[in-house]
């Protein structure tokens, strides 16, 4: 964040960018979920000077990490509307790169099915755009559940996949294998997460001469409530 502030500190931050070029994107996305709306409104107004692709590619990109739900609603809206932040020719990255993020799958995953008409006429003869997203979006699927609710969606609308066929058929096939993973390891993968948990003073002396190896990490599963830990330090030892 220490950057970032730095960034919207500066008296020119279109022209003067004081984070090193290899970090812009991680700490861009930083700065876009730590901070609040103050900070997204900045990314806002440099997405709209940009001139450079890539940098705006990596700000879109920053702006999803956004954890506001109602940003990542507004930034939705100002994929499928007229005269927006937003160019019709970044609309597709944009529910893209919203559906990725922790927060904003379930944000795209609601904005998917509620405005499906908007979706529809944004990318009207856009086949490959609009592919992409249900790609996207399928692609964090890891329930059962998930995947039903899209496919009553999908046999009640059909004249929205007409010119997705492929698309939908591939991007299922994704989420069965997603589901099926999770299915058969989430079990194995949360006890044994479990039983590396050792708090630090219980380590042998043995094992502090060692080589331990730590991992601080949140690790979290799209619906499956019961599978998350907070950031904890785990000991991998014989």
């Amino acid at each position: 964040m220490e950057l970032f502030q730095m960034w919207m500190n500066t008296s020119n931050p279109d022209e003067n960018n004081p984070i090193p070029l290899d970090l812009r994107r991680t700490v861009w996305c930083a700065g876009a979920a730590r901070g609040g709306e103050r900070e997204w409104r900045f990314l806002t107004l440099r997405l709209q000077a940009a001139r450079v692709a890539a940098a705006r590619d990596a700000m879109l990109a920053a702006m999803a990490c956004t954890r506001q739900v109602w940003l990542l609603n507004q930034f939705l809206e100002w994929a499928v509307s007229e005269n927006s932040p937003v160019r019709k020719q970044d609309a597709a990255a944009v529910v893209g790169n919203v559906a990725r993020t922790p927060v904003g799958y379930y944000v795209a995953r609601e904005f998917f099915y509620n405005r499906i008409d908007d979706l529809f006429k944004t990318f009207n003869g856009q086949s490959r755009r609009f592919g992409y997203i249900i790609k996207t979006l399928l692609d964090q699927f890891t329930t059962q559940r998930e995947l039903d609710e899209f496919l009553i969606f999908h046999d009640k609308n059909p004249k929205y996949f007409e010119e997705t066929k492929l698309a939908v058929v591939q991007a299922i096939e994704k989420a069965k294998v997603n589901i099926d993973w999770v299915d058969q390891n989430k079990d194995l993968v949360v006890r044994e997460m479990r039983k590396a948990v050792i708090p630090e003073p219980a380590l042998t002396s043995k094992q502090r001469r060692g080589h331990p190896k730590y991992i601080s990490s949140l690790f979290a599963i799209h619906n499956i409530s019961s599978i998350r830990l907070k950031p904890f330090r785990f000991y991998f030892g014989k």
